[in-house]
């Protein structure tokens, strides 16, 4: 994230950021602060939430107790948290200034008070840069390592002290604002949401809203008019993308082969994605020439690059799609180059990665 200057409009009139219309293509993961009703359905803080095509779903329910303020996603699929309150899980105290490792079960990631964050302190966003340091932002103002940072900043832990790796004031951000969840999306935008109602370059943004940053400008990224106004979204861990397999995106390397077998089933054969997260393939059959018409012939082949089916009568067509145990990726590209559509049957909500042409 680059700190850049916000750019105020100075003399215009305050714009609520409400949106007549939800942002459906967001895929996120999330929190809540207390018990909330969203799409009719009710979640609880110790859940972490997925909102995918517009609608909510459970990701994952974690202990009785805890809590979520902060959020992240690890690329191995592992969690980090911070708990809102101090919480006993299996049999260790952990408190607001810690982080937490969930991968089936509790650990202890950054223990704050070794760290020097002074009680009382909640860290309330959690994310991770590219080289995988820890990024923070607290819920109070707090001095570390000589330097005092305000509640809409993001604090860098270098393991060595604590450095500003976006300043919120010099973005535009009101001196009180706290944040309350960020990620880092493809294209390099900070995406944000607050605690309260606030006012960033003269648009108030409502908690709840996902905020997009980037070139010193602020603006929606996602909305749900439906959104209950005294509920904050705690933590923000965009869904990461998957990719595509070689052949049809020009992508280097031989695409999908297909070979006969003696006993008359089909072997089919690929390369692996090009993104390097994917861990998983699902294959997709359908009638021809209706190349919409895809059904998951599996929806895992445990990683493999190769998958035996035995084909039903007609012409059939068939598509490798890649996974990384939250999203699948491309299906390819038609003859016209246009990108096919998902499965009406997908096996996962297909977000696609920076390395998709």
């Amino acid at each position: 994230i680059m700190t850049r200057p916000g750019c105020a409009l100075a003399g215009a009139a305050l714009l609520l950021a409400t949106g007549g219309l939800s942002t459906p293509a967001a895929d996120y993961f999330f929190a809540v602060d207390v018990p909330a009703r969203l799409g009719a359905v009710d979640y609880m803080p110790n859940q972490i939430m997925r909102r995918t095509g517009g609608t909510y779903s459970v990701a994952l329910t974690l202990a009785s107790g805890l809590e979520i303020a902060g959020l992240a996603r690890r690329e191995d699929a592992a969690w980090l948290l911070s708990p809102a309150v101090p919480v006993n899980l299996d049999g260790i105290w952990y408190e607001p200034r810690d982080v937490i490792k969930y991968d089936g079960s509790y650990s202890m990631f950054l223990d704050g008070s070794a760290r020097g964050i002074p009680a009382g302190v909640r860290i309330d966003a959690i994310d991770l840069d590219a080289s995988g340091t820890l990024l923070l932002s607290f819920d109070v103002p707090v001095t570390l390592s000589g330097s005092t940072f305000l509640p809409g900043d993001i604090v860098q832990d270098l393991g060595s002290g604590f450095v500003v790796y976006w300043d919120s004031t010099a973005s535009g951000v009101p001196p009180g604002a706290n944040l309350v969840g960020f990620d880092v999306d493809t294209d390099g935008s900070l995406i944000q949401t607050w605690d309260v109602p606030v006012d960033l370059g003269g648009t108030v943004f409502l908690p709840g809203t996902l905020v997009r940053f980037i070139g010193g400008t602020f603006s929606t990224y996602a909305v749900d008019p439906a959104w209950p106004r005294s509920v904050q979204a705690r933590g923000i861990a965009l869904t990461p993308g998957a990719g595509a397999i070689p052949g049809g995106q020009g992508l280097p390397g031989p695409p999908l082969r297909v070979e006969k077998t003696r006993t008359g089933d089909l072997l089919l054969r690929w390369d692996a994605s090009c993104e390097s997260a994917d861990s998983d393939y699902a294959v997709y059959a359908g009638a021809m020439p209706d190349w919409t018409g895809s059904q998951p012939a599996t929806c895992s082949t445990g990683g493999a690059l190769q998958w035996t089916l035995t084909p039903a009568p007609g012409q059939r067509f068939y598509l490798v799609v890649p996974q990384n145990g939250v999203a699948e990726g491309s299906y390819g590209r038609d003859s016209s180059g246009t990108e096919r559509p998902p499965s009406a049957a997908a096996c996962e909500a297909q977000v696609l990665a920076p390395c998709v042409p």
